[in-house]
C-alpha cells in the first residue's frame, strides 16, 4: 500500500496532521453508537458556560472532543468530558475529583456510571472515569453525571430529593 492510499483510508481522528470536523469525526462511528455520541454532543453542547474543543492526545485518544467549564470571562475552568470518537462505540471520559465524587449521590446513580466510577483509574488526584458508549439509553445516565458535576463545578445547588428535573 502506498502513502496515498494510506492516507485515504485513515479515519478522520486518526490523521493528526490534519484537525477534522465535528461532523467528519462523527459520519464514520457505526450507526447506533453514533446517533448516541450525536445526542450526546448536542446535549453537552446546550449546557451553559460549556467549551468545546477538539484536541490531539497521541496515539491512544487520537482527536477527541473535549468540553470545558467556562469561567465568568470565557477562559477555560475545568475539564467537564472528553468524548473520544471510536468505529464500534465511542469512550466518553469523565474525570471527577474526590471533591465532586464526594458531592454525587453514589447510592441515586445509575449502575452504569457507579461501576465507571468505581473502576475509575486514579492519576493525579483525579479519578478517569471512562464508558463505552453504545446505545441511546447511556446517554441519559451519562448526561445526569456530567449536568450533576456540572453543576457542582459551577456551586449551583443540587435537586432536593423529592423535586423532578
Amino acid at each position: 500500500m502506498n502513502q496515498q492510499t494510506a492516507t485515504k483510508t485513515r479515519l478522520p481522528w486518526e490523521d493528526r496532521w490534519s484537525e477534522p470536523e465535528l461532523n467528519q469525526l462523527v459520519k464514520p462511528i457505526d450507526d447506533q453508537p453514533r446517533r448516541a455520541f450525536s445526542t450526546l454532543i448536542s446535549n453537552i453542547d446546550g449546557l451553559e458556560r460549556v467549551g468545546r474543543a477538539l484536541t490531539w492526545y497521541g496515539p491512544a485518544w487520537k482527536w477527541t472532543i473535549e468540553y470545558q467549564l467556562l469561567g465568568q470571562n470565557g477562559e477555560a475552568v475545568q475539564v467537564l468530558a472528553y468524548l473520544v470518537p471510536r468505529n464500534s462505540g465511542p469512550l466518553v471520559c469523565v474525570p471527577l475529583t474526590n471533591n465532586v465524587i464526594g458531592h454525587l449521590p453514589m447510592r441515586r446513580l445509575n449502575k452504569f456510571i457507579r461501576n465507571g466510577i468505581r473502576s475509575a483509574k486514579c492519576a493525579v488526584e483525579i479519578q478517569w472515569a471512562v464508558w463505552n458508549l453504545s446505545a441511546s439509553t447511556e446517554v441519559i445516565h451519562l448526561m445526569d453525571l456530567i449536568k450533576r458535576k456540572h453543576k457542582i463545578l459551577l456551586g449551583l445547588p443540587s435537586r432536593s430529593k423529592g423535586s423532578k428535573k
